[in-house]
């Protein structure tokens, strides 16, 4: 699957033009946090979530990095197989 074909998959799963987890957080398999809130949050806390949820933390310190392939490419080639384990949301 390409990042054109992944990316609408992704658009297509939204719940009232937004991701799951922001409008409908207790049927998305990701918890979002921000990074402050992480930080405070005990070892065992994030284990009982990972236990659920895969974390997804906001407000890190990061540079710029546009949510496009562009900006991706710079994390991995987008052309790459990569296996995800799992039910994709």
């Amino acid at each position: 699957m390409g990042f054109q074909n992944f990316h609408e998959f992704v658009k297509n799963s939204y719940v009232n033009g937004q991701p799951r987890q922001v409008s409908a957080p207790h049927q998305s398999f990701i918890a979002t946090f921000s990074y402050p809130e992480y930080l405070e949050m005990s070892v065992e806390k994030v284990q009982s979530v990972l236990r659920e949820k895969h974390i997804l933390l906001t407000g890190i310190p990061t540079p710029s990095i546009s949510f496009d392939s562009k900006g991706l490419q710079t994390l991995t080639n987008l052309d790459a197989k990569i296996d995800i384990q799992g039910e994709l949301v």
